[in-house]
């Protein structure tokens, strides 16, 4: 009879807490998240493959694009590479959502996956020495 009685109140209190926990998820009270994670991984992923977010992806590629074929340093040039190899480490540039040209795919390609600053295909502008 006394171990019913354990077992009865081990349960219940197993419960209470999981009562207890889905309470406070649900009045949001202070930083208490038990599954606001997989929540803010959703918001991410929506937010990831909105147009808004597309559509700034391109601008920064295309901005990064431009002054690394504008550059003479090859220091600066290094610099703009390992950025944007920092920037897009997680965009698929071979995704047709995200609707890239040739040209864009191909650079972004030869920054991520290049392994010389030399070897890639964009030579120094003219005017470098």
């Amino acid at each position: 009879m006394e171990s019913k009685k354990i077992i009865l109140i081990s349960i219940c209190g197993f419960i209470g807490v999981l009562l207890l926990i889905f309470l406070l998820e649900l009045l949001n009270l202070g930083n208490f998240n038990f599954f606001g994670i997989r929540n803010e991984n959703v918001k991410t992923k929506i937010y990831e493959h909105s147009q808004m977010y597309v559509e700034g992806k391109k601008m920064d590629l295309n901005k990064n694009m431009s002054e690394f074929k504008q550059s003479t340093n090859e220091i600066s040039r290094l610099a703009i590479k390992n950025l944007t190899v920092q920037n897009f480490s997680e965009f698929n540039e071979d995704d047709p959502f995200y609707n890239l040209t040739n040209e864009e795919k191909e650079w972004l390609k030869d920054m991520k996956y290049g392994t010389n600053i030399d070897t890639l295909k964009y030579p120094y502008p003219q005017h470098h020495k």
